[in-house]
């Protein structure tokens, strides 16, 4: 049997991150300029102790659409981190989670772990599905981390410019399908 798939990406939601949307929260290491949401972390040490900073930002609550069975977040970032060490270690990572809450989530994540580091992500597009089902409650959650032990240094810059959920459109048997097999005959 063969099945068209026909997609009408429906945005459901969406973002330009150059100011703190509504109802969400963001804790002192994120800034809104209008280039996006901007979050800079740094840990270093130059003793026998470890040290951290973490970024955070969360959504209000949302409740998926009636219809909507599967949906797409898409995050519209740059990052940069960078590390050293002399003993010790340095690590970086962001993610972007779908929180279900009392339930499951799903990660967008990029990390670094070792001892020196340098690198960036050119801009990027990057996305998760999320299978939910309609009336299921979700939030965002952002978390940028840098960490630092036993002389050693850590920093992640990450900017989120926009971010966009959509539904993923649903599969059919079109007309032009069945039009198509019987032409083969």
């Amino acid at each position: 049997m063969l099945v068209s798939r026909t997609v009408s990406a429906e945005i459901l939601w969406e973002w330009d991150m150059g100011e703190l949307p509504s109802g969400w929260w963001a804790n002192e290491y994120w800034d809104f300029p209008d280039t996006g949401a901007l979050s800079f972390v740094h840990a270093q040490t130059s003793g026998s102790y470890s040290v951290s900073e973490l970024a955070e930002m969360r959504s209000d609550t949302m409740t998926v659409p009636a219809g909507v069975d599967t949906m797409v977040v898409t995050v519209f970032d740059t990052w940069e981190w960078d590390g050293w060490y002399t003993t010790g270690e340095s690590n970086c990572c962001i993610w972007l989670r779908v929180m279900v809450p009392g339930g499951d989530y799903y990660t967008i994540e990029f990390d670094s772990h070792g001892w020196g580091f340098k690198e960036s992500g050119q801009p990027m597009n990057a996305a998760v599905e999320v299978p939910l089902a309609a009336g299921q409650q979700f939030y965002l959650y952002f978390y940028s981390y840098a960490g630092a032990s036993y002389g050693a240094m850590a920093e992640m810059l990450w900017t989120v410019d926009h971010l966009v959920i959509t539904d993923t459109g649903g599969t059919s048997l079109q007309r032009s399908t069945w039009g198509s097999i019987k032409s083969v005959f």
